[in-house]
């Protein structure tokens, strides 16, 4: 068995209500928790950011990228380099 991985992504969406409850759906229909998470507004107006750090399999990681990509208030989606280990507490 895979053992589960740490993964940071951004996701850049339009402000409108109910995106960040569409993208934290993403990860529980999947049965993954969440270990960070921050939203914030960027400096191009309407735009926000939502930055997500999460530990699961690398073929359910893509899973959960192509299905947050699918929205349409999403403008892109960002694997990031990891950021975050064990050792730091959020």
């Amino acid at each position: 068995m895979i053992q589960p991985q740490l993964y940071t992504i951004e996701v850049y969406s339009e402000n409108h209500v109910g995106v960040l409850h569409q993208v934290a759906m993403t990860f529980s229909r999947r049965c993954v928790n969440i270990e960070y998470l921050e939203a914030k507004a960027c400096s191009t107006d309407g735009v926000h950011k939502i930055t997500v750090v999460f530990r699961c399999a690398p073929e359910i990681m893509n899973q959960i990228m192509k299905q947050i990509e699918k929205r349409v208030d999403v403008l892109r989606v960002a694997l990031l380099p990891n950021l975050y280990n064990e050792e730091v507490n959020y």
